[in-house]
């Protein structure tokens, strides 16, 4: 069975409530902080990349400000090359990008919803 976009964008924003919730448990860029802390994080931002990236293009091109591309490299690399995570580029994404993104996708999601009624 496949998935609607709205059930995408749902994940996604799911997501990224609990990813930044985390981070305000845990300090990511501290590497002697909670093993758990930077799993629950990364495992969060693969959701939310995956469900990204599973996106329809017609979707995607709504907000042609988003890095498409660059949200599925952070997953590949997340998930691929899991030794190489620099973590302080997560800090730096979940203050400075996360917020915005989540915008976004709200955004999105309102735009799919009123489409589908």
């Amino acid at each position: 069975m496949s998935r609607s976009s709205a059930e995408y964008l749902n994940d996604i924003l799911g997501s990224i409530d609990l990813v930044l919730r985390y981070a305000d448990a845990f300090d990511v860029r501290n590497p002697t902080d909670s093993g758990e802390g930077r799993d629950a994080i990364s495992f969060r931002l693969v959701v939310v990349c995956e469900a990204a990236g599973r996106l329809p293009p017609d979707v995607q091109a709504l907000a042609p400000d988003i890095p498409w591309a660059d949200i599925k490299g952070m997953r590949n690399l997340i998930v691929h090359s899991y030794w190489h995570i620099d973590f302080d580029i997560i800090a730096t994404t979940l203050q400075n990008d996360i917020p915005p993104f989540r915008s976004t996708i709200e955004r999105l999601l309102e735009i799919i919803e009123r489409s589908e009624k």
